[in-house]
């Protein structure tokens, strides 16, 4: 039986894209079990078609198909933990619709995985995300204690988080391999 993603799940995604090449090189310095992910996105509807439309940041905060979020790549969906309020989530990702992408955010990560632990450094910009910071800031609003940094969690950190599982997509949805 296919897993049919309901609002409140988290996407992971690996693109094919040199951007998400070099997010997966730089993870794997840390979070080696996590690097296969590079971009996140979160659930927030799905049609009666079993359209699943998703939230996440690229330049902006987009609203886009779950097929559109790793073009020429591929997806895991991880449930959001049942203890979680998915509406209190998806109602905060919707909030975020159009803020900018944080590109200081993405330097300040890529600066603290060159460095020791004990350091970190911050060039993030006030009212902007990176993708797996949309979904944990969502979740943080249904509930999540997210034990680490929710604006600088990385895809690779976020699936270390909740233990590397997760299920694979296939597209169509209704047709699983």
């Amino acid at each position: 039986m296919t897993y049919i993603p309901k609002p409140g799940d988290a996407v992971f995604a690996r693109t094919a894209t040199l951007y998400g090449k070099l997010i997966r090189a730089g993870q794997a310095i840390r979070w080696w079990q996590g690097r296969d992910w590079n971009h996140m996105a979160i659930v927030v509807k799905v049609d009666s078609d079993g359209t699943v439309w998703c939230l996440q940041m690229t330049k902006q905060c987009t609203l886009v198909k779950i097929e559109d979020v790793a073009k020429n790549g591929h997806v895991k969906i991880v449930p959001i933990p049942a203890d979680l309020n998915a509406d209190r989530s998806v109602t905060y990702a919707y909030l975020q619709l159009g803020i900018d992408y944080g590109v200081g955010t993405i330097f300040s990560v890529a600066v603290n995985l060159a460095l020791p632990r004990f350091l970190n450094f911050d060039f993030s910009r006030p009212g902007t995300l990176i993708c797996s910071g949309l979904v944990a800031r969502s979740w943080e609003h249904g509930g999540w204690n997210c034990p680490v940094d929710p604006f600088q969690i990385t895809p690779g950190q976020f699936d270390q988080l909740m233990g590397g599982g997760g299920i694979p997509v296939y597209y169509p949805l209704h047709k699983g391999k």
